[in-house]
């Protein structure tokens, strides 16, 4: 077995300094309302809730479209600690207010963190 080239306690003893954010990871439920029209709500997945996390801005790019301005911005957000259960059809909100949505998801092979690829739509 490998060793890991960032021991888990190190990660751990990094706090608030290097994770600055505290994150939840919320799935869409489908509804209907009463008129028949399919609606999502958002909820918090359990034990997901306060996750220590960094955002890094990635891309942004302004789309023209007609008289409408569309701006795609895309962030890296590394979560401190392994979620295998996050998918791409989730979101992520933090604590600044900034909402995510997830587009893809890594891991390290030793299971210490989670890198969410993420995108902002304006």
């Amino acid at each position: 077995m490998r060793r890991a080239p960032i021991d888990a306690r190190f990660l751990a003893s990094l706090g608030t300094n290097y994770f600055p954010l505290r994150v939840r990871v919320q799935s869409a439920t489908q509804v209907k309302d009463s008129y028949g029209q399919t609606t999502f709500t958002w909820g918090n997945v359990t034990g997901m809730v306060g996750i220590p996390a960094i955002a890094v801005p990635a891309t942004q790019v302004e789309l023209k479209g007609g008289e409408y301005i569309t701006t795609d911005i895309t962030h890296n957000v590394m979560l401190n600690g392994y979620f295998p259960s996050i998918d791409p059809k989730m979101r992520v909100l933090a604590d600044d207010g900034s909402t995510f949505d997830v587009t893809g998801v890594q891991h390290d092979p030793w299971h210490t963190w989670t890198q969410l690829k993420t995108r902002i739509l304006s």
